[in-house]
């Protein structure tokens, strides 16, 4: 297998992982409110095992990409994907009872904390599969290796 190939697999799985990220931030709050059964499922730690199976698969996917055009803003919007989904993932604690709870009963921290969460996740897993589609699909129509954009 070439290293174009191998590439063109990281880059694959780097967006299939964080299309299934963003998946999983859409149905998550709806498959809690609506089958409390098996909300277990969708726990701490499958989140946990999602990010470190995105973030580097993703970097093996976009970096051999990247360094033949250089872009980068390309580079920047990826990076900022990877800080929002490690923010969003690491920063803060969500009570899961708050998708249930009336806001009346939550303070505004709680509301913060259980809400932003998933959006930045979400957002970051979004703008990750976007990076990497764009920087992709650069990487086809540029062809001149020996130059910045």
């Amino acid at each position: 297998m070439n290293e174009s190939s191998k590439t063109g697999i990281f880059s694959s799985l780097g967006v299939v992982f964080s299309t299934i990220c963003v998946a999983h931030c859409m149905i998550h709050p709806f498959v809690i409110l609506l089958l409390p059964a098996i909300a277990g499922f969708f726990s701490h730690s499958l989140e946990v095992g999602l990010v470190l199976a995105t973030v580097p698969v993703s970097l093996l996917g976009f970096l051999p990409t990247w360094l033949k055009h250089r872009n980068r803003k390309r580079l920047w919007i990826y990076l900022g994907s990877v800080a929002l989904i490690l923010v969003g993932q690491f920063a803060f604690h969500v009570n899961h009872e708050a998708y249930t709870a009336s806001l009346a009963n939550l303070s505004p921290v709680e509301i913060a904390q259980t809400y932003l969460k998933p959006f930045l996740t979400f957002l970051g897993a979004l703008t990750m599969a976007w990076a990497m589609y764009t920087n992709n699909r650069h990487t086809h129509y540029c062809h001149n290796a020996e130059h910045e954009h």
